[in-house]
């Protein structure tokens, strides 16, 4: 008994043959037992089972719920008990998405199609270089033979419509012991039927026995129509024979590429500014590939697309179309633009290094200082700063080497150093800090400032028991605008 049949008898098959999985079918008996060569046993119960009864409505592996309509063989190896519930009427067990078995076609996509022999009396025209009738070899029946009379026939097909791209090729020996088998021999392709290019070469070549059919791969395959077996020579004979030739080839390529066009800049109801670039693109969803794409300006000559183009001033017509492997050629697309050019044109002008500080008075008076009372005495200065650098840094120094920060008199100087800070409208709280020997940064620029109005602060504490010297306190102080991108 078929070892198919056993499974399917079980309610199992394997659907892909060599995959991990059998598919769940209808089993036809109610109860039965599989003593594994594990020492275990698989159980399969159907109670309900009977003639009528042969739709699955639920099933359980173990005791638990099993929706999939298959089931991996590693579960069936383990053991254990099926339990089927049969049905007169289909029921929407194993209806789910992801239920059915696994496939190799994908879930929306085509279906398979393998290669196979693409020729035929509807296929295509076969003939032979000496004028013999060769239909016999293109009847797939190795029952039929062709007997040429000398050793180097020709065999030549032609196929109707697509091109087709030849991936292997079979040759099938003849049934006489008295003619040749072809011994060297080129396989050959043509878009004309008049300039052959070779695809395969096979020489030295032998058949075992009589109506032997050997398959030989295609070294150079192509998309072409017409196909030729040139024999170089034969196994010694006279004459040569053949029964069958195959010329396989995957699915006809029956669909005509699609080509599509983008414009940059992009146009804005069919009307560009400016000097437009046009990208043309090709796919071909048939499976043989794009073959070319040509375009035409203005009812111009074709001429072969190879890489963007730009269109000039005015109302351009721009027509385009693929061809694929096959030989499907798409309908002419049309691009029609209204192409406005334009011309560009500089204007500038140029800014001198500019750095500029400005000081609304050449002192600042504090007031005067009450001995023996401690106060803060506060003065300002006016300042404008003016500068084209990438950036600008304002900083005070007192460049006396006596008592630097401290306001003098004479020989005397305060106890408390001066304290200097400086705001701008983008920087209106400013920080006091006291005067050193170094310089003091007051304020920054990020970028060029024009006028930009700087208020300085100058704040002197005096405590009540600092000692102060009839006269005036004074120091002359350096204010710096710097700059490092000039």
């Amino acid at each position: 008994m078929s070892a198919w049949y056993v499974l399917s008898a079980l309610g199992f098959y394997p659907l892909s043959v060599g995959g991990t999985d059998m598919a769940v079918g209808s089993p036809l008996f109610k109860q039965a037992t599989l003593h594994l060569e594990n020492g275990k046993d698989l159980v399969i119960d159907a109670p309900n089972d009977s003639a009528k009864n042969v739709y699955v409505q639920g099933m359980t592996v173990n005791g638990q719920a099993w929706d999939k309509t298959s089931i991996p063989n590693s579960v069936l190896a383990a053991g254990g008990e099926i339990d089927f519930d049969m049905g007169l009427t289909p029921s929407a067990w194993g209806t789910a998405p992801g239920d059915a078995p696994a496939t190799i076609t994908p879930v929306g996509g085509k279906a398979p199609t393998p290669a196979a022999d693409r020729t035929g009396a509807a296929a295509g025209t076969a003939s032979s270089g000496d004028g013999t009738n060769v239909a016999n070899l293109f009847d797939d029946t190795s029952a039929t033979a062709v007997t040429f009379a000398g050793q180097t026939p020709t065999i030549e097909y032609h196929f109707a419509a697509p091109r087709r791209k030849v991936t292997m090729y079979t040759l099938t020996s003849s049934a006489s012991t008295t003619a040749g088998d072809p011994a060297s021999w080129r396989l050959q392709g043509s878009d004309d039927g008049a300039s052959w290019t070779t695809l395969d070469t096979q020489t030295a070549q032998t058949f075992q026995w009589r109506r032997e059919t050997r398959p030989f791969t295609v070294t150079s395959p192509g998309y072409y129509g017409f196909y030729r077996i040139v024999v170089d020579g034969n196994s010694g004979p006279a004459t040569t024979a053949l029964s069958e030739v195959e010329l396989i080839a995957g699915a006809d390529d029956t669909s005509a590429p699609t080509t599509t066009a983008a414009v940059a800049p992009a146009p804005v109801a069919g009307v560009v500014d400016g000097t437009p670039t046009v990208t043309l693109s090709a796919s071909d969803d048939g499976g043989s590939g794009v073959a070319a794409t040509w375009y035409s300006i203005d009812g111009g000559p074709q001429l072969p697309y190879t890489q963007p183009f730009q269109l000039g001033g005015g109302l351009r017509t721009v027509r385009y179309a693929s061809t694929d492997e096959a030989g499907n050629v798409e309908p002419t697309h049309t691009l029609t633009l209204q192409v406005n050019p334009q011309a560009s044109g500089s204007v500038g002008g140029d800014v001198p290094s500019t750095l500029a500080l400005s000081l609304g008075g050449s002192a600042a008076d504090l007031g005067t200082f009450v001995p023996g009372v401690q106060a803060t005495y506060s003065a300002t200065i006016a300042a404008s700063v003016l500068s084209t650098a990438g950036d600008a840094t304002l900083s005070v120094a007192d460049p006396s080497a006596q008592s630097p920060g401290r306001l003098v008199n004479g020989t005397f100087a305060l106890a408390q150093p001066l304290s200097v800070d400086a705001t701008d409208a983008a920087h209106p709280s400013g920080s006091f800090a006291a005067l050193g020997a170094g310089p003091l940064t007051l304020l920054s620029w990020a970028a060029p400032a024009s006028h930009d109005a700087v208020t300085i602060g100058l704040r002197q504490p005096i405590g009540a028991g600092d000692a102060l010297r009839t006269g005036s306190y004074a120091k002359t102080l350096t204010f710096t605008l710097a700059t490092t991108t000039p």
